[in-house]
């Protein structure tokens, strides 16, 4: 597929979260909403961790949607005594033009 990236114009909102549980649990979610329906949205997500002063990706995960949202969660127990946050990259496509979002949770220590 050949795409022209544009900026504005097809993504409404995005956001994605993080919460990481007393006993470890780490629970991601992401969810973009369109303008109006979309050939397709993809939603990926990196769950990283602190490491060396480079952030690691000790998880990932993308699903694919059409229409005008896209909602998508996981969970997966951390390690104790790092840091974390969920990096997720949204890419909205239609017709031949596609825009790109990504946002950065905020920290978590756990």
């Amino acid at each position: 597929m050949k795409c022209n990236k544009k900026q504005g114009g097809l993504i409404r909102s995005v956001s994605n979260s993080l919460h990481i549980t007393v006993e470890g649990k780490a629970m991601m979610a992401a969810a973009l909403y369109a303008f109006h329906d979309a050939d397709m949205i993809r939603v990926m997500n990196d769950l990283q961790r602190l490491q060396d002063q480079d952030w690691i990706t000790i998880q990932s995960w993308e699903n694919e949607y059409d229409g005008k949202e896209a909602f998508c969660s996981d969970s997966f127990y951390v390690e104790h005594g790092h840091v974390y946050r969920l990096k997720t990259s949204f890419y909205t496509y239609f017709q031949d033009v596609v825009e790109n979002k990504e946002l950065i949770s905020d920290l978590q220590y756990y």
